[in-house]
């Protein structure tokens, strides 16, 4: 999700000094962005680390400030709500610790930024966040002391909120806990118990080579073989020789793969002019 506002960011930043829009005489300066930390003041129910309710308290970390120096921290979500977080300082080796209260009063669930602005030793300082915010008070279908805003598994209770193949779906509720792909081909079997992951056949020709990389996947070969070196195996293509997989003419002659476009035929005179048996 992209917020409008957030175009924006840099223009502030290197306006920080400045009234209006810096004059040829003045430096713009250079900005550092980062990563700021967000944390949970108190027990979050959201075990993700990424997810907060409306009127929580967080803990906003973060670092590359000059030291001492005036933060702005404000708020914005979906574009259409701001707030101010309130004006902090840097300690005196530019490190930011401070404790914010998440603003209500905006449709939630919702993704939401935080950022803090400030002078940096040299130029300027922009970190942010994005997190998910939920309403202050939700529902817990399941009963299990997580939001379903921000349960990985809404319907089925699991405190604990383990996803073991990280693909956002809890084990509780994933019919493949052990796969992030959740079973991509669509034969009923897990990529953690699929011997053939990505062939929903599992190997029809019984070959042991699964069909979706096997040149003949509907027949039995396990050598491989193939000698026009086409993708189609000798064993299911009619020539051999065609690198097309189709004798045409029935002349069981086929296109020349050494020199593409040209087509191998039978001599109507063999033995003559010791042309051999196929000319071109």
């Amino acid at each position: 999700m992209t917020l409008p506002h957030m175009s924006f960011a840099i223009g502030w930043l290197t306006g920080f000094f400045f009234l209006g829009t810096p004059t040829a005489a003045q430096e713009v300066p250079d900005v550092s962005a980062g990563n700021l930390s967000v944390e949970s003041v108190g027990a979050n129910p959201c075990l993700d680390g990424e997810s907060f309710q409306q009127g929580r308290q967080v803990r906003l970390l973060g670092d590359g400030f000059a030291g001492g120096a005036s933060v702005r921290l404000q708020f914005w979500s979906g574009g259409d709500f701001f707030a101010a977080l309130g004006p902090t300082s840097a300690n005196g080796t530019g490190e930011l610790d401070v404790v914010v209260t998440i603003p209500e009063g905006f449709p939630a669930p919702t993704l939401a930024l935080i950022e803090a602005d400030g002078p940096a030793p040299s130029g300027l300082r922009g970190l942010s966040k994005m997190i998910d915010i939920g309403p202050p008070q939700t529902s817990d279908g399941d009963e299990d002391a997580v939001p379903d805003f921000c349960d990985n598994c809404p319907s089925d209770a699991n405190a604990a909120q383990e996803d073991d193949d990280s693909d956002g779906k809890g084990n509780a509720c994933d019919s493949c806990p052990m796969d992030s792909a959740n079973d991509s081909d669509g034969d009923g079997l897990c990529w953690d118990v699929d011997s053939c992951p990505r062939d929903p056949d599992d190997d029809v020709d019984g070959d042991g080579i699964c069909g979706d990389v096997d040149n003949c996947p509907t027949v039995y070969n396990i050598d491989q073989r193939d000698i026009d070196v086409n993708g189609i195996g000798d064993a299911c293509q009619t020539n051999p020789t065609s690198s097309d997989g189709t004798d045409n003419d029935n002349e069981r002659a086929g296109d020349d793969v050494r020199k593409p476009g040209r087509v191998l035929r039978r001599d109507p005179h063999p033995g003559l002019g010791g042309a051999g048996e196929l000319s071109r």
